[in-house]
């Protein structure tokens, strides 16, 4: 939790003087080197399927999409604002696992979705 909200406010301070798109791009360069270290300092192989790598590739379009949606709110409203509605990505996954995943819903997570709706809400 401490490490994404650092990265939003770095990511806040940044979009003073650089676009979304040029932060985006900083951004993930710093975070794939940082996923390679980890795998190198780990020592393991990683293994590949050409479908898990077909969903880690849409996985990647989605991110890149809505990181350029994240700087762009962050450029143009509240941190508090952008972070709360940038943070509901949640409920939309939630939904998705539900239909397209069979994952069955727990109260659990109808009670995180009331308290996200209710934070989108207060906004």
């Amino acid at each position: 939790m401490l490490s994404w909200g650092l990265w939003v406010v770095f990511a806040r301070v940044a979009g003073e003087t650089l676009t979304g798109e040029v932060i985006v791009v900083i951004t993930y360069l710093v975070g794939g080197a940082v996923g390679v270290a980890y795998l190198l300092l780990r020592g393991t192989t990683p293994t590949f399927s050409s479908t898990a790598v077909t969903y880690a590739v849409a996985s990647g379009l989605f991110f890149g999409i809505g990181g350029l949606a994240c700087y762009a709110a962050l450029r143009r409203g509240t941190t508090a604002a952008a972070t709360t509605v940038a943070a509901m990505y949640f409920v939309v996954a939630s939904l998705l696992a539900f239909v397209f995943l069979g994952e069955p819903p727990r109260v659990r997570d109808g009670i995180g979705l009331g308290v996200g709706a209710v934070l989108l809400l207060a906004t």
